[in-house]
This record gives C-alpha cells, structure tokens and sequence, in this order.
C-alpha cells in the first residue's frame, strides 16, 4: 500500500502484517495505520491469504502439547539462510520467534500463546503452531517470505509462518500488537479452508473481526476513514469484492472496514457461530443458495442490513 495512505487506529492496528496467498490467488494488500501518540505512524501492506477448513467445529480442543520437535532448528535454519548472524529463538508451547532484538521478540511471545487462544474461541480446532520471523531489514524479510517484499513493512507467508518488520512493528503500541497477531493468527487458522473464490469482504472481514473482538476500540475510531463518509452521506452501495483489497484500489481502507463491520453485524445479529458457519460453507461454495441456507437471506437483503448497521454505528 501506499507510504502516504494511513488508516485511523488509535493503537495503529492492521498495520504490521501481510499475508501472501498460493499461487494464483488474489492478493489484498495491507494497510497504513495512525497508532497512538507514542507510536510512529506505520506503512503496510497485507495480501489475502486462501486457507481455513471448510466447516470448522467451535469447540476449542485441548491445547497441543507442544511445538512439533524439531521447529525451533527449522526455523533458525531457514532464518539463517536468507543472510545474517545467528539470530534470538524463543520459544513457547505452539510457536517458535527467531529473529532480533531478542526484548522485542520476547514480547511478541507474550502475546502470541493468548493470540492463539483468542482464535480458537472463535474458530475452533486448527493445528494451533505458528513460527514469527523477525527480520532484520526490508531484503531479510523478502529472503525469508520468497518474494519481493517492496514497500512491505512485514509478511506473513506459507503454511504457519509469518515475517515481521522491526521497525514498524516495534512501533505499534502493545495493544496494536494484539490486534494485528490476532488479525494475522486467524488468517494462519483459516488458512486450510480458504479459496480463491471465498469473498473478499468475508475473507478479510473475518480475520479483522477476530483481531477487533476483545479489543475494546470504538467502532467510529477504529472505523475512522468509513465513519468520514458515511456521515457526509457518502454510504457503499455493496459490499466490497476482491478488487476492493487490491494494492492500488482508492478505497483501501474504507474496504477493510467494510468488510469488518459487514462480519461484526452478521456475528451481532445471528451469532459468532454462524459467522463462522458462513465463512467455512461460502468458501466451499460462494453461492447465493449458500449465503440464504446459512443466514436466510441472499445478497439484496444482507447488503440492505449492512448499510443500515453502518449508518446506526457510525452516524
């Protein structure tokens, strides 16, 4: 996303991360957030990522015992071969963090098993493991993610990996931390059943609904570029499509907060568990069969509902 393009966030969220889809798959880029006073503003970009389970159970399952053996060495192999000096590891019960400096990484830690956690409420069973590479630099977190990390301030990529930037991501404010892994874990949760032909709004609306969900951040803030023109009497007619999370598209912002509150709405209003039912089904089948079996309603009566949740919230 563009440098200059800032999205209002007291606590700078859905800032620090990118997830790269499988080849062939539409990307979505990320977004640039305003944090709080203390923390600099950060450029980024997110890529939408395919891969949740088609029909995930809610029940959360006992927690893995551990890190599967042998991650740690993995990790710092793959992290070494991209260049440098042998970095920090630390590890938890589900994840693996190699990178520097060791402090922020350790801090990342704290926040990651919680982050797994909170996922897993929402979601339910998913391999619950995940390894966070630390970058060094801009070339170090291309090395590591396998493509070119261009105005990327970090990238999640492939299977249960993600690759953070120092810079931007030490930044953030603790709570921006948050919402940002917990934005980026629930994409690495869904990552099984995720398809190119899930929609945009319910692909990235689900992974900000999950980040936003204990958060505790006002809507209108966290909504702010949104809330601007709904208020100016500016409303989306639909919801937005894949294109809308494209790297150039004009409304970047506004499309995550679309989707977010499109997500948020139908949570409020059916329950947490039919989100995730609609998420799992419309992935297998994006269909307006699909959409009335789950919610009862089609497209028309959805959009007519979301653009009055918008209007109601951010008025």
């Amino acid at each position: 996303m563009f440098m200059e393009r800032r999205r209002a966030l007291v606590i700078g969220m859905l800032t620090a991360l990118i997830v790269l889809p499988a080849a062939g798959a539409p990307k979505a880029p990320a977004l640039a957030g305003t944090p709080r006073p203390e923390a600099a503003p950060v450029a980024v970009r997110r890529a939408a990522d395919p891969g949740p389970r088609f029909d995930p159970p809610h029940a959360v399952p006992p927690p893995a015992p551990a890190t599967a053996p042998g991650a740690a060495e993995e990790a710092l192999r793959a992290y070494t071969a991209a260049g440098g000096p042998r970095p920090a590891v630390v590890t938890t019960a589900r994840a693996v963090l190699v990178g520097e400096p060791e402090s922020l990484l350790r801090e990342i830690a704290a926040e990651v098993e919680p982050g797994i956690d909170a996922v897993s409420r929402v979601w339910g069973e998913w391999p619950r493991r995940v390894v966070l590479f630390l970058a060094r630099d801009r070339d170090h977190a291309s090395a590591l993610a396998g493509t070119q990390a261009g105005e990327f301030a970090a990238i999640a990529s492939g299977g249960d990996r993600v690759v953070l930037a120092p810079g931007p991501f030490g930044r953030l404010s603790p709570a921006g931390r948050r919402v940002v892994l917990r934005h980026e874990l629930a994409h690495v949760a869904t990552r099984a059943a995720n398809t190119p032909s899930l929609p945009g709004w319910l692909l990235e609306g689900f992974a900000d609904y999950v980040g936003y969900r204990d958060a505790g951040i006002p809507v209108p803030v966290a909504a702010r570029e949104l809330a601007e023109e709904v208020r100016a009497g500016r409303s989306p007619e639909r919801l937005p499509g894949r294109a809308a999370f494209e790297a150039h598209a004009a409304r970047l912002p506004q499309a995550y907060e679309e989707a977010w509150l499109a997500c948020r709405m139908i949570a409020d209003r059916w329950g947490e568990t039919v989100l995730v039912r609609l998420y799992g089904q419309m992935a297998r089948d994006p269909s307006e069969t699909t959409l009335r079996r789950v919610l009862g309603i089609g497209t028309p009566e959805l959009t007519r509902l979301w653009r009055e949740h918008l209007t109601a919230t951010l008025w």
